[in-house]
């Protein structure tokens, strides 16, 4: 069991109250210039978003500092984990595993309700002009990058077997995301803990952006399981990076990634990028430089590999042509200061349109504290976070306008695996101080017993 001392941090101390501070300021912000703004002024938002951002800051601003309260109160900024959340408890398994299967269970039914809704206009152009066509013209024709190859080929397959009917004609994407969730249990249980695994899962398998993609004929559900999967293998590498079968399954992810779409080289930046950092903390620079060696040697096997799977349509379409429909993956344009300042508020607000603000505040809140959570791979704080911000960096780069939400749906992935997490440091704190007041009770009734 770790001590108080050992899990202290300067975040408790003052990045957290810090935060919450500059949460509260910008709602106040929001919030005057709202009611100052007028229809006939020119600028960049509304005064019903101006006022959802006041919401959104104040709740975050109120969030913090609640998990500030409960996790810094004389002096214990992190209290130790509660023995009976241990994840060398045996006795623990078995509950783990119905609640696994319940949580997952919730989170796929919810999902396979909207299933059966109208055909959606992107999915609709993958289908009719791609998924049902031949074979040859479905493998090998990129002139649209509504083409995500490999999916397609998968929705063909289900068209073969299911014509036109549109609940099948969603099943690769569906099923994809039926995969993911268990994948982002294992993910979070082993870097976070058992506690944080339960809050990531249904943080994602409830997300409204999510869920609209995994009943959406389209393949960044596939995309996010082979970024997951990458993730998973990288945990391992990170303990024991001389493992060939496993360095062949992160290229397989990779390369099957990149096979459904091209975006996947960012997730593989992100998913590289915390491989090497783990790794660099975990173990220093003595042992760092042979994995370097490995991780570039395996991504290019990845990238050898989709290069081959990549060959029939380069031999129909030929270089130029595939090319030109690649362009949107590295091109810049000149972006006002404000579109930069108004872009991660908007994409945020973008993935959880349905939610209310207040809702969302929180949630970025529980981002905030799940990025000063210690991961288990290298026993420090904000990795994962360090190395997407990296690759959400070269995404920013090549699209400085942010594109649409979608581009960053692996980012979205990691926000909620971060918010599990700090919803998990948050419930056991809870827990813990809980467990003291009542031994405290206990010692101070007549009778009590002091141990």
């Amino acid at each position: 069991m770790t001590t108080p001392e050992s899990t202290s941090g300067r975040f408790w101390r003052w990045g957290a109250p810090l935060a919450a501070g500059v949460g509260a300021g910008v709602a106040a912000g929001a919030a005057a210039a709202a009611l100052w703004a007028t229809d006939a002024m020119s600028r960049p938002w509304t005064a019903e978003q101006l006022m959802d951002a006041a919401v959104m800051a104040t709740a975050f601003s109120a969030t913090l500092t609640v998990c500030w309260a409960c996790l810094a109160g004389s002096g214990r900024f992190l209290p130790p984990q509660h023995p009976q959340l241990s994840s060398d408890n045996q006795e623990w398994r078995r509950p783990e595993v119905l609640l696994a299967a319940t949580t997952i269970g919730a989170c796929v039914a919810l999902a396979a309700y909207r299933l059966d809704l109208g055909l959606r206009e992107d999915e609709s152009i993958t289908i009719a002009s791609y998924a049902t066509q031949p074979l040859a013209v479905a493998a090998s024709t990129y002139d649209d990058t509504n083409n995500h190859v490999l999916h397609t080929l998968l929705v063909w397959v289900a068209h073969q077997l299911g014509g036109w009917n549109r609940v099948v004609l969603r099943l690769p994407a569906f099923l994809s995301f039926c995969l993911l969730l268990p994948a982002l249990w294992w993910f979070a249980r082993r870097e976070y803990g058992p506690t944080a695994a339960p809050f990531a899962t249904l943080f994602a398998g409830t997300s409204p952006f999510l869920v609209t993609y995994a009943t959406n004929a389209r393949g960044y559900t596939l995309l996010l399981l082979f970024f997951a999967a990458a993730l998973l293998c990288g945990q391992r590498l990170v303990e024991a990076p001389k493992r060939t079968a496993l360095w062949a399954a992160w290229a397989a992810a990779v390369a099957l990634g990149l096979y459904t779409l091209p975006l996947m080289a960012y997730p593989t930046a992100a998913a590289g990028a915390w491989m090497l950092l783990a790794r660099w903390r975990r173990c220093g620079r003595h042992h760092f430089g042979p994995f370097l060696v490995r991780t570039a040697v395996w991504s290019s096997a990845a990238l050898a590999l989709a290069f081959v799977l990549y060959l029939p349509t380069l031999a129909s379409a030929g270089v130029a042509d595939l090319r030109d429909q690649l362009e949107w993956c590295c091109y810049s344009t000149v972006v006002s200061p404000i579109a930069l300042v108004e872009y991660p508020f908007g994409l945020w607000r973008r993935w959880q349109l349905p939610i209310p603000a207040w809702a969302q505040g929180a949630l970025l809140a529980l981002v905030v504290v799940g990025a000063a959570a210690r991961g288990r791979s290298c026993e420090r704080k904000g990795t994962l976070l360090l190395a997407t911000g990296l690759a959400w960096g070269l995404l920013f780069t090549a699209h400085p306008e942010g594109g649409a939400p979608r581009f960053a749906i692996w980012v979205l992935m990691v926000f909620l695996i971060l918010a599990g997490a700090g919803a998990a440091v948050v419930f056991e704190g809870a827990l813990a101080r809980t467990a003291r007041w009542r031994t405290l009770s206990l010692r101070a009734a007549p009778g009590g017993t002091p141990g």
